[in-house]
């Protein structure tokens, strides 16, 4: 029965679901300059504990029952002596105690009940990675789609999306994969899709191609949504698309 949001000026806020009173809040840093991240926010029901990752670069951990701070890290790196540059990171996983997500200039592997970082890898990355009891699925800045094992960060297999694409179909215009920004998993299969419509298919074991297809005519406008061997979306023009 609780709502957990951020605001503008990070901070993370909780709200009564039965009367819509606040509950608490807390402050935390603010960022001057704006960046296109926002604030995310991921709840652990089972230990009770929210986490915020704001656009400062700061991950809480928050007890909402007690309530109270469990622990804080900072991810913020400064290139200048500018104390305004920019958190790029990506929207927080859970899985099996791990927290996973990018800073922007590598992934990350956090420890969801101390706080402690298990690993770090330097692979800069913009796009939200996919997590499985043992791998991580990543796409990285310079279009290598890599599986990194969870536990020890290690790569397992690593493949170029430009290059296996062009093998696959000569065709295509292949700048459009640039902007490849959603990835999810189903059936042992990753599932690529581009802004400009393109649906990349690939197995989860080997990172071998296995389709790659023109699915939308117009640009991609939702994020696709899996149910009962279907595949739904939107696109630009908010037409929404079914396929088996």
């Amino acid at each position: 029965n609780l709502l957990f949001l951020s605001n503008q000026e990070n901070e993370l806020l909780s709200i009564d679901l039965s009367n819509g009173e606040k509950i608490w809040q807390f402050q935390t840093t603010p960022q001057l300059l704006k960046s296109s991240f926002i604030n995310n926010i991921l709840v652990d029901k089972t230990n009770n504990n929210v986490f915020f990752l704001n656009n400062y670069g700061e991950l809480y951990s928050f007890n909402f029952k007690t309530p109270g701070i469990n622990w804080f890290k900072t991810f913020k790196t400064f290139s200048s002596k500018d104390k305004n540059d920019l958190f790029i990171g990506t929207p927080l996983s859970l899985k099996s105690k791990s927290l996973i997500f990018s800073t922007g200039k590598s992934i990350v592997n956090v420890d969801a009940v101390s706080g402690l970082t298990i690993w770090n890898k330097n692979i800069p990355s913009k796009v939200k990675p996919i997590l499985t009891e043992k791998h991580i699925f990543i796409i990285s800045d310079n279009k290598l789609l890599i599986c990194l094992n969870k536990a020890s960060g290690e790569v397992v297999w690593s493949t170029n999306i430009v290059k296996r694409s062009k093998e696959k179909e000569r065709k295509l215009i292949y700048n459009n994969l640039d902007f490849i920004k959603t990835i999810l998993i189903a059936d042992d299969k990753l599932f690529l899709f581009s802004d400009e419509g393109f649906l990349l298919t690939f197995d989860t074991q080997n990172g071998n191609l296995i389709s790659l297809d023109k699915i939308l005519k117009k640009q991609l406008g939702s994020k696709p949504i899996f149910s009962e061997g279907n595949m739904y979306l939107f696109n630009k023009k908010s037409q929404l698309f079914k396929f088996e």
